[in-house]
């Protein structure tokens, strides 16, 4: 008998494979599924299922806060609404589904309340979050299976390209697009909906932490001044500077999104072409999030690579879009310059690799870098300006290089000498770049 459980033990650990060494950390893999007319019912269902819960477990918390009662705990919460609800005759449909994937919808909602808990207590850094709403069908549609509620057809080591299907608790059997196969057994796997129709699988993998390679110019050091015209000032401690060019991708798109919401505006509501072209709406935005997701984390992981210590500013990105105009605002969530710091800081922390943020209105653009003279605001339209020293310094490359100046031990690795400053800040040159010492510019 004793025989018999080490045999499943091994067995057991077999699937779940080699335990990682090393510290280790959660990740996400994502792919697209493709689904069968049945499937796809299933799941809409079952959305509708966790949708259901959620909300009663919102209201069980409303009420018992209204009430003076002490916040219901996840346990009793799961209890009352999954296990007995499933047993009520009015609720009896819920026994449809799995129990754990409705479990998990209540504890989604416990963690959003912990998270909201935390942000008024002052524990939690970040925005100030808000208690949970009340989800609706409109809302992004998710449902996670947790461990036992799913299985991949040959285990986790079969998710090759042409790799085995995707099993789902009273679900069936999905198509998985492998373009990448899961590096260890995962805990979890949350099937979604985006709003242009397309299904993705997410599942939750432990994996060992490792170090994001980098180039032979890893003590490099580079400044960074985020712009709208061009995305990116950046100017590097070892004399060279460039500018990235901004994708403008919803710009881009404005055109062929115009006539699609014409198209959805000429359609009779709650009828199939109306559906259609509310879904080739959605389809062009998520191109562009796509996009616009894409270049970022190019970016992120290129400026990670070859720099060591990098600097930028920190904007007050809501405030910006507040005063902005019409198109200002509309530049500004363009650029998706939040996007860009998320995954810059990602990455960074992945790699080893350090962020050094300038204060908030920090005046980088005002403050000359070759004299350190703080002159007064600089009008948007003005893009070279000239100290009263006498530097002539564009406006960009001026405020890249004052925070590369913030940088530690920034000052050592740019050469104290003005000259070097005054090249890095000064106007575009043909070339883009200059070397830092160069005296002929």
């Amino acid at each position: 008998m004793q025989a018999g459980k080490d045999h499943r033990d091994a067995k057991k650990r077999e699937r779940r494979g080699p335990e990682p060494e090393g510290p280790t950390e959660f990740r996400g893999y994502r792919y697209r599924i493709q689904l069968t007319p049945q499937v796809a019912d299933a799941l809409d269902q079952l959305f509708r299922g966790c949708r259901f819960v959620y909300n009663q477990y919102v209201a069980l918390c409303r009420t018992a806060h209204d009430a003076g009662e002490p916040h219901p705990s996840e346990f009793a919460a799961v209890k009352s609404l999954v296990t007995d609800a499933r047993k009520t005759e009015s609720t009896a449909w819920l026994a449809s589904y799995a129990s754990s994937v409705l479990a998990s919808t209540v504890r989604d909602g416990d963690r959003a309340y912990q998270n909201f808990f935390d942000s008024v207590a002052g524990r939690r850094k970040g925005s100030r979050v808000g208690p949970p709403r009340f989800r609706r069908y409109t809302d992004e549609q998710n449902a996670r299976f947790p461990n036992g509620s799913f299985n991949i057809r040959g285990g986790w080591a079969n998710t090759q390209r042409g790799g085995g299907r995707l099993y789902l608790a009273k679900i069936g059997h999905v198509h998985v697009d492998w373009y990448r196969p899961l590096p260890s057994l995962p805990s979890s796997v949350t099937i979604s909906r985006d709003s242009d129709g397309t299904w993705h699988a997410s599942f939750t993998v432990k994996v060992e932490t490792e170090m994001a390679p980098t180039s032979d110019e890893s003590d490099r050091i580079v400044g960074i001044d985020l712009r709208l015209a061009d995305y990116a000032a950046l100017v590097y401690s070892d004399g060279t500077r460039e500018k990235v060019a901004a994708p403008k991708y919803y710009r881009a798109a404005e055109r062929k999104l115009a006539r699609a919401n014409q198209a959805l505006a000429r359609t009779e509501k709650h009828s199939k072409n109306h559906e259609k072209a509310r879904a080739e709406v959605a389809r062009i935005h998520q191109r562009v999030v796509d996009l616009r997701t894409n270049f970022s984390r190019q970016l992120a992981a290129q400026l990670v690579r070859d720099n060591q210590v990098i600097c930028m500013e920190d904007l007050d990105i809501a405030g910006m879009v507040a005063d902005g105009h019409t198109e200002r605002r509309k530049s500004i969530h363009d650029v998706a310059w939040a996007t860009f710091r998320r995954d810059l800081a990602t990455a960074a922390e992945r790699a080893g690799q350090e962020i050094v943020l300038a204060p908030r209105y920090f005046p980088g653009t005002q403050t000359c870098a070759v004299c350190g003279h703080r002159g007064g605001k600089i009008p948007t339209d003005i893009r070279q300006w000239t100290c009263g020293c006498g530097a002539v310094l564009d406006r960009d490359y001026n405020a890249a290089t004052n925070h590369l100046m913030l940088a530690r031990g920034s000052v050592e690795s740019l050469n104290a000498c003005g000259s070097s400053r005054a090249q890095l800040a000064g106007p575009e040159d043909e070339s883009g770049t200059a070397p830092c010492g160069d005296e002929s510019a």
